[in-house]
Order: structure tokens, then sequence, then C-alpha cells
């Protein structure tokens, strides 16, 4: 019970991994500290060699690492450790004390000016260590890591403006009740709201390299998985996990658990694991939907339209979510808004019965009775048996057969 999972060296971020050398767990940052001077056991697979390419190139060996920004730190201390120490390709001089001479100066400046690296860091690295004015910057690419960094960035700012512009889905933040919905979410999340700093553990790329997952350590206590997509030329935020990675692997399975409960009406196991994934997936559409379920079928409309109307805040494409709202709003006479959701429905998959007899209904309840009979034919086109609008069209017959003998009845009052 007090085992701690505090690094054995700097004993501040989370060991992540077995040291051989120290006989400790310890973390990505002092790992790299050490493995540089390549003396850790051939058995660590976190150990440092060289490669065996005929022929030493500067800085490229053979290691693991577990994110592209331990890769970049280790590369940043490996440039540190060749800078303070004699190389032979000047002669057994110490770069780091080659620049105090002009001539020297020029000598690195040429060298590395002139040298095939591949990856432009190092470039970078290099001019900034050396203060190589004469080296170019080399704009780097962003990436998943620094996407997801740069957004957590502005969460610790409290700058939700900000991190909507990281989201892959935003387009319905430019509407005002929408944005104040997402930012009151945000704020419930006590490790959101409380959080401000972050260590990045790890990530991983499909191997399509069009999603990613950065896995962080928040305030030296939380875990945080992000995953991300990539859309046409930037990274984006797809949505937020309170745990490892693994969890989002499990999210599929996890939804059509809560499912089945609920289809089977077993609401306290469902309820045990709505609270207990709600404290996973807080920003997952279908999550939300499902409690918008439970509370339907506890009979509690208010409560199922706010999380209803969060899902579609997630994921404006989750049509049975929308649906739901839209029927509750249906119920509460609030027929302009219930008809904007049941359009927008329409306009991804136009031919869903339900859709089409509540809407239907709602213009029969506005006296719009050809629009209405249009939709109940549309409706039964699509499902034959579909008996709601089968008697929505029953009544649109009653009320014909009524105006036309109140007509005739208007007639002849006019003829006598």
């Amino acid at each position: 019970m007090f085992k701690t999972n505090r690094c054995g060296v700097c004993k501040t971020r989370r060991g992540t991994r077995f040291c051989l050398r120290i006989g400790k767990n310890i973390c990505w940052h002092c790992c790299n500290e050490k493995r540089i001077d390549f003396k850790c056991p051939e058995a660590c697979r976190y150990a440092m060699q060289k490669k065996n390419i005929g022929k030493e190139r500067l800085f490229e060996y053979i290691t693991n690492v577990d994110s592209r920004q331990e890769f970049n730190d280790l590369l940043e201390n490996e440039i540190n450790f060749w800078i303070r120490n004699p190389q032979k390709y000047f002669a057994n001089k110490i770069p780091l004390e080659m620049i105090e001479s002009p001539s020297e100066k020029k000598k690195l400046e040429n060298f590395f000016g002139n040298l095939p690296l591949k990856n432009s860091f190092i470039l970078n690295i290099i001019k900034r260590k050396l203060k190589l004015e004469n080296i170019k910057f080399v704009p780097l690419e962003e990436n998943h890591e620094t996407t997801a960094m740069k957004y957590l960035d502005k969460i610790i700012e409290q700058n939700w403006d900000g991190t909507i512009s990281f989201l892959y889905q935003n387009a319905q933040y430019a509407e005002e009740k929408y944005k104040e919905n997402y930012i009151k979410r945000m704020l419930e999340a006590k490790i959101i709201k409380r959080m401000n700093n972050y260590d990045l553990m790890a990530s991983a790329l499909t191997k399509d390299k069009k999603r990613a997952l950065v896995y962080f350590e928040i305030n030296g206590k939380y875990e945080l998985t992000i995953s991300l997509i990539f859309d046409k030329k930037n990274w984006k935020i797809e949505n937020n996990i309170f745990g490892r990675p693994e969890l989002y692997n499990g999210k599929s399975a996890s939804m059509k658990h809560l499912g089945v409960l609920l289809s089977e009406n077993k609401s306290s196991q469902a309820y045990e694991l709505l609270n207990k994934y709600g404290n996973i997936y807080f920003d997952s559409s279908e999550l939300k939907y499902y409690w918008g379920m439970y509370y339907t079928f506890l009979r509690k409309p208010q409560k199922a339209k706010n999380f209803f109307f969060d899902a579609i805040e997630i994921e404006p494409n989750l049509l049975e979510a929308k649906y739901n709202y839209a029927y509750i709003l249906q119920t509460e006479n609030n027929f302009k808004e219930a008809k904007r959701y049941y359009r927008e429905i329409m306009e991804i998959s136009s031919d869903i019965p339900k859709v089409l007899n509540n809407l239907a209904t709602i213009y029969l309840a506005e006296k719009k009775i050809a629009e209405a009979e249009e939709l109940l034919k549309r409706c039964l086109q699509e499902d034959k048996n579909f008996e709601f609008a089968k008697k929505n069209l029953e009544k649109i017959k009653e009320m014909k057969e009524k105006d036309k003998n109140d007509d005739n009845k208007k007639s002849s009052k006019e003829l006598i």
C-alpha cells in the first residue's frame, strides 16, 4: 500500500519503465539522460546502439521511444552531450568551445550547413545551442503530440474559445447555446477544470497515420488519453478519456454493453455502468445518449433532454440523440425547435419513418394539412405498416370530410 509510481531518480514524474542500471522504475526523461552514454545493458529495450551502416552518421542510433516528444528530447540530450565533448570531425576540439572563435564558428556553420540531416529538429537545436546565425531555422510540422499539447495549454489558460478550434467537430459552436453547453460540460469535469500541468507519457499512430492517441499525466496524478483524427491538413481532437490508452479500444464494447442493459430494462445495472463509464468517457456522445435513454425509461424527460443535448453538442450527426431531443421538444409544444431538429435529421437521412410522422404531426397541429399529408405518404412508402402514420392520414381524411360538410352547410345557409 506504500508503493509509489514516481520515478526512482527525479521522484516527481511517473516511472513508466524499469531501469536495469539502477534497478528502479524511472520516467522517460531520466532514461534519456542516462542512455546517451551508451552504457545501458543490451537487454534493455531502451538501450542506445549505434547504427551498423558501414559509415558513422551523426545522431542516428537504434533505440526505442514511446512518443515523438521523448524522441526529440533524446535528440536534444544527444546534442548536448555531443557539443560538450571532443569531436574527431574538428580535430578533437569541443564544439561548444569552438564558437568562441569566429573562424572556428565558421567551420561549424559550414559543417552543419552542408550536412544532410534528415531531421530538421536536429538542425534547429544545433543552431540554437551553438548560436549559428548563418544556419536557417527549418519550420517544423505540427504533429499529433504538438496539437494535443497546444490544446491542453488552452485548457490550462481556461481559454475555451481557443480550445474549440482544435476540435474535430466544431462547426456547431458558432451557435452560442452549443458553445455555452460545451464550456459548462468541460468545467463539470474536475480534472479538466483544475488542470495546471501535464507530462506526455506516450503516443501511438494507426498504420495509415490518420488517427492517434496521446497519453498524458495531469497534475502529477491523473491519467488522460486524447484521441485525434488527421483532417486533411491538420490534426484535430476527437475526444478525451480519463485513463490509459487501452480504454479507447474498450469503448465500443462498453457502449454496446450499456445498450444491451437498457434494451433489457436492467436499469440498476445500467446506472452503475453509466456512472463508472462517466468517469472515463466523459467526452463521449454515445455515453450522453445512453444517459438520456436511462432517464427516458425513468420518465424524467427534463434530465433526458439535457443529456440528449449534450450528445448532439458533442456529435451533431448522432441522429438518435437528435431525434429524442426533438421528440421531447415536441411534447413540450416547442414546435419551432422540434421542427428544426427533425429537419436537420432529414438533411442527413430523409427517409426515417418516425421523423416523417412526427414532423407531420406538428404540421397537423399547425393546420398545415397539405404538408402533413405529403410527409405521411412518404412515411408509408418507407414503412407501409407504420400505424401512427396510418392513423394520422385517417385523421386528415376526417378533417377533410368535416371541412367539406362544413362548406356544404355554409352553402345551404347562403341559399336559404
